[in-house]
């Protein structure tokens, strides 16, 4: 498997991790304050998308051979 590959592979898995997370944390903050509730699920939902780029990197630089970075 291509370094390229792999790194789009962990991404989309992190990715999904990730949301699942901020979804279940969105649901607590509403069940405790219902106006932030949606507010929160946006912040974090576009939030993961962010944070779960340099993790999936780190994953493969790890795990994937060939894939170091050339910085």
């Amino acid at each position: 498997m291509s370094p390229a590959l792999a790194l789009m592979a962990i991404y989309i898995v992190v990715t999904a991790i990730l949301q699942f997370a901020g979804f279940l944390v969105s649901r607590v903050v509403e069940s405790v304050y219902p106006a932030l509730g949606l507010m929160t699920f946006l912040v974090l939902y576009l939030g993961m998308f962010w944070l779960a780029w340099p993790i999936a990197v780190r994953i493969t630089e790890s795990y994937v051979p060939g894939a170091k970075s050339t910085s």
